[in-house]
């Protein structure tokens, strides 16, 4: 959901701010639905921990795109700056992209290996 940051204009800071800020409020939502559905118990399940990834990464760029052009504006010339914040904002999508994919790769590779050990009758270990 993070990815819609991206869609709007590089300067249409209260696109992505409204947008940011939506996908919060969503996430928040989510989260007392989800909470209502599961067992209460004293540690972290997936799910609590995936939202938790979702809104810090929601919150980090709507952060990002909202500060990023008058962070711009402030270190660059005027003639130079639509150009370096095209530059700016193609390393963030590149990054945050390569985050996501590591992200699930390493929540993926975790939940195989607790169902690997659940399924050969060894107990779960809790990180």
């Amino acid at each position: 959901m993070t990815f819609l940051l991206f869609g709007a204009e590089v300067d249409d800071v209260q696109t992505k701010t409204g947008t940011g800020v939506t996908l919060l409020l969503t996430i928040i939502a989510l989260r007392f639905v989800i909470d209502g559905m599961l067992p209460k118990v004293s540690y972290s399940t997936a799910a609590e921990q995936y939202l938790l990834f979702a809104f810090t990464a929601t919150f980090v760029m709507t952060f990002l795109h909202t500060f990023l052009p008058r962070f711009c504006a402030m270190v660059y010339h005027p003639d130079e700056l639509s150009e370096r914040m095209n530059t700016h904002e193609k390393y963030l999508f590149g990054s945050s992209l390569i985050f996501y994919i590591l992200w699930h790769l390493f929540s993926a590779s975790i939940g195989y290996c607790r169902y690997r050990k659940a399924r050969h009758g060894m107990v779960l270990k809790l990180v």
